[in-house]
């Protein structure tokens, strides 16, 4: 698996301003940030380098990848990731597009029951 990037400092002081209201905590994970929902401890965003990454449902990102409206995670050459997980559309550049990404995926992380806590 190739290294994590880390995350794009612009891009990171972006996404902290977006969620400082909203009911998420960031933690690091793999040597960049994510934010998981208060209400159940799952996580729903990512700052990859230069790249966010939000959850949103494997049915949303099947609609999205095939419409052109998202890329696929890959971990390497060719190599998808399976799951629940695309880059944000390109409206992204703009705060209310990325706003609106980040409420779309606090939303469905919110509708995931509560995490295990690990032992």
């Amino acid at each position: 698996m190739p290294s994590m990037p880390k995350p794009d400092p612009d891009l990171l002081q972006r996404m902290e301003g977006l969620l400082a209201a909203l009911p998420a905590r960031k933690r690091l994970m793999f040597g960049t940030a994510a934010w998981f929902a208060d209400s159940n401890a799952q996580m729903f965003a990512g700052v990859w380098g230069d790249r966010v990454n939000m959850r949103v449902g494997k049915n949303a990102v099947t609609e999205l990848v095939d419409s052109g409206g998202a890329d696929p995670i890959e971990t390497g050459p060719r190599r998808p990731v399976e799951g629940d997980r695309p880059p944000p559309p390109p409206s992204v550049s703009d705060d209310a597009g990325l706003r609106s990404w980040i409420e779309r995926g606090l939303e469905f992380a919110e509708s995931l029951p509560p995490k295990r806590k690990r032992r």
